[in-house]
């Protein structure tokens, strides 16, 4: 005969299917026990497929619920019970890849759902050794994805009990763990808070999502359809216009580079022109040699000599352990990360408030960096915006941040947080690494082609050269959709009815009021695109109309970037 449906319970958390001529029920309990997480409690050396005793008290709830729900199972009688392990990573996900700071050395471990991740984790971790990457993205399971200080035991066992309760729990979108919080703190994080931030974390750093109009902000509920936090971005991002915000930075991956062999290997991973004259910021891909985009950052050389590279702060670990893998020769590679914090400063007055804290400092224009002195701290003041605006990056050594922040919020900057801070990035059409780009897309396929100089050497450059002479199969599109949908990412984008390609990431343009998409789309069928070109994006199986742009939604024509 037939075999029974699986059966799952998300609100007891619990699967129940067919084992032969019985049942085999696999619980998920909210309040789990960890174990081997500390030297003092090693496992053993000898441990191979081997059972603990049975410890059904613990899981008396979730059994008696399950016998209501099949009464067949109270009669039956329990046959063998299966205590053992399952490995956790404090995200829930595998961990793969090649293991940070041991050269020709890999990991593969962590697959909480064992045998039936087991084909693409071979696939995935064979390609890694043989090729040196993937086929596929695959930064959502990379071991160097973790911040170190995740291991740590209390953080571990908290975000290991969270994780597995979290299995059959609603996965709801930006939704924030509640446990292992406060792993790394920046030296503004009391800052923030007293100007009302919600703080949300990203590879272990906490960072001010939005930010309450009063000291009685409550938090806000998720939610599977509009966002309660979209009203308050448009608020936070809305002040740029006449006014200039301030924006948490400081997690940004900071990494230095000295030593007689620095430049002339980071150029060669570099497509852009890094040869530039001091105190000039240079935006770059950093490439394989497949021509995919290994890092997204930019690079600044310093009258020290020292070359600094930023990139995002999911990214720290990643960045760090592949430019050692890459860079060889008389080459010292220091991450400078938490000795300096950073705060941008953007908008419309940004340029008025920074004059009048030090009447002595004048903008020498964009993409350059300047030295500032606020409330008697020195400062560099770095001229660049990731989201659209008139802005600086102002740098102050970690024990002086608390000052500048003061000065500049007395001066008239208010707060804005990372929700809105994404949201404007969108409206430009940025490309955020981990999410749009990555290394199965290279600078032509991703609208990087300004970050291409085509006379000079770099890697991957052959793969680059054969897209542009024979074209592109797929490119990072922006969408502008019609209504109000949810967009977040990996959305089935539909064209005449075939699907094209995915979103890669999405959300509200605070200063547009519209909802927009990133996405990874087919070349046109017949070789030339429709004016404009007209796609549906999937979401909760209903197709949402979208318009692919040509240019950036928000201030097109860099006019207030610019100014």
């Amino acid at each position: 005969g037939g075999k029974l449906p699986l059966l799952r319970d998300v609100d007891i958390s619990y699967y129940l299917r067919q084992e032969k001529n019985g049942f085999n029920l696999g619980p998920y309990e909210p309040n789990c026990k960890g174990h081997w997480m500390t030297e003092d409690d090693p496992m053993p050396e000898d441990f191979s497929f081997q059972l603990w005793n049975d410890d059904l008290d613990r899981i008396e709830d979730i059994v008696t619920d399950a016998m209501e729900r099949v009464p067949l199972m109270a009669s039956s009688g329990v046959g063998r019970v299966i205590n053992g392990p399952i490995p956790y990573a404090p995200d829930g996900l595998p961990m793969i890849g090649p293991m940070p700071g041991v050269k020709n050395a890999f990991e593969a471990h962590s697959f909480t759902f064992g045998i039936a991740q087991g084909g693409g984790a071979g696939k995935t971790l064979a390609e890694w050794i043989v090729d040196g990457a993937p086929e596929m993205d695959a930064w959502e399971v990379d071991v160097a994805r973790a911040d170190p200080l995740s291991a740590e035991a209390v953080h571990l066992e908290e975000r290991m009990r969270e994780a597995v309760a979290a299995s059959f729990d609603v996965h709801w979108p930006y939704k924030q763990p509640a446990t292992g919080r406060d792993l790394r703190r920046s030296a503004l994080h009391e800052c923030w808070a007293g100007a009302g931030a919600h703080f949300g974390v990203t590879a272990g750093w906490e960072r001010p999502l939005w930010f309450s109009e009063n000291d009685n902000g409550e938090a806000l509920p998720y939610s599977v359809g509009d966002q309660p936090w979209w009203p308050i971005t448009s608020r936070e991002a809305g002040a740029m216009k006449h006014g200039a915000a301030m924006l948490e930075l400081s997690p940004f991956t900071k990494i230095e580079l000295s030593g007689r062999d620095a430049f002339e290997g980071l150029d060669f991973l570099a497509s852009a022109n890094i040869d530039r004259a001091v105190g000039t910021v240079v935006y770059t891909p950093l490439l394989n040699d497949a021509g995919g985009i290994e890092a997204d950052v930019t690079i600044l050389r310093k009258p020290d000599g020292r070359i600094r590279i930023t990139s995002g702060a999911a990214t720290r670990w990643r960045d760090l352990h592949w430019l050692r893998r890459n860079l060889d020769g008389d080459i010292v590679i220091t991450d400078v990360t938490e000795d300096h914090s950073v705060i941008g400063v953007m908008g419309a007055a940004s340029r008025t408030i920074l004059g009048q804290l030090d009447n002595s400092w004048s903008d020498t224009g964009f993409g350059r960096q300047t030295d500032i002195t606020i409330a008697g701290k020195a400062c560099t003041a770095l001229r660049i915006s990731f989201v659209g605006e008139l802005g600086w990056e102002i740098e102050t050594e970690t024990r002086n941040a608390p000052a500048v922040f003061q000065a500049l919020h007395e001066a008239g900057a208010s707060p804005m947080g990372h929700y809105a801070l994404d949201g404007c990035r969108i409206e430009k059409g940025f490309a955020h690494w981990g999410h749009d780009l990555g290394p199965d897309l290279t600078p032509l396929e991703a609208g990087l082609g300004f970050a291409v100089d085509w006379s000079k050497r770099f890697q991957g450059r052959e793969r680059l050269l054969h897209q542009r002479e024979n074209g592109l199969e797929k490119s990072l599109a922006l969408l502008l959709a019609e209504g109000t949908p949810l967009l977040l990412h990996d959305e089935p984008v539909w064209e005449d009815d075939h699907v094209v390609g995915f979103t890669t990431s999405g959300g509200y343009g605070p200063r547009v009021g519209r909802h927009l998409a990133m996405a990874v789309i087919e070349s046109p069928r017949n070789g030339k695109a429709k004016a404009p070109r007209h796609v549906e994006i999937e979401v909760a199986s209903v197709r949402c109309p979208a318009v692919v742009q040509a240019r950036p939604v928000f201030d097109p024509d860099r006019k207030r970037m610019k100014q």
